[in-house]
């Protein structure tokens, strides 16, 4: 197993960078920063399927508070469910809703538009399902291990475009253009019900497109990253 971490980054979230500048120690990064997120998508993409030695793509969000702990809870599930093509965790929709960015119907067959037609999961049943491992339909690319046959099959691409009040045409919607691709190709998505994120709710008005870097962080040598979870 020898997974890379990706992140695409527009923005600084305090304390979110904080903790992702902890997981250096556990896995290489590639972090892509000040791109629009469908270039982020294409770049992210072509690193690792150059790379052959990578296992497995690991999407992090900026926007999610992801502990090295969360990260090595998702490392001993690649490696105990090789099975599973893709693990996920997941999180809060924002800090004004009840629910969590999963679901379980099959949104195939509608066109979305509206939040309200994700249906998505309330916290409560999560914390009352008792089960390690539920299958969902969409979870949303918060902290995401892809396994590499399904990076290389399943292409990053957008649900819809928009044209945005800064005059960029834009792709939007990559999780669920991701979930479509991976229910058309008969590849089910599981998230480790352990794995609840914090999510920093709707930041979008702190994007910076100015400041553009492509920095490949190699795994930290020389560090214990011996771990036991309970």
């Amino acid at each position: 197993m020898n997974p890379l971490l990706v992140t695409m980054s527009v923005r600084k979230l305090h304390p979110f960078t904080y903790w992702h500048e902890q997981l250096n120690s556990y896995v290489d990064k590639l972090l892509i920063k000040g791109y629009l997120h469908e270039e982020a998508h294409k770049i992210a993409r072509q690193f690792f399927l150059e790379h052959k030695e990578y296992t497995h793509l690991i999407i992090c969000a900026e926007d999610v508070l992801v502990t090295p702990c969360h990260l090595k809870l998702l490392l001993r599930d690649i490696e105990e469910h090789p099975e599973y093509p893709v693990i996920a965790g997941y999180s809060n929709y924002d800090f004004t809703h009840n629910w969590l960015n999963i679901n379980e119907i099959d949104m195939r067959h509608k066109y979305v538009m509206f939040a309200e037609q994700y249906h998505f999961i309330p916290p409560l049943k999560i914390m009352t399902t008792g089960e390690t491992f539920i299958r969902v339909f969409f979870q949303g690319l918060a902290l995401t291990a892809i396994r590499r046959d399904v990076a290389e099959k399943i292409p990053f691409r957008p649900y819809k475009r928009v044209s945005d009040r800064l005059g960029y045409n834009r792709g939007i919607m990559f999780d669920l253009a991701f979930a479509i691709d991976c229910a058309n190709n008969n590849i089910p998505q599981y998230v480790d019900t352990r794995l609840w994120l914090l999510h920093g709710g709707n930041t979008v008005h702190l994007v910076n497109l100015n400041e553009k870097e492509v920095k490949f962080i190699p795994k930290e040598k020389n560090i214990n990253t011996q771990f036991t979870i309970v």
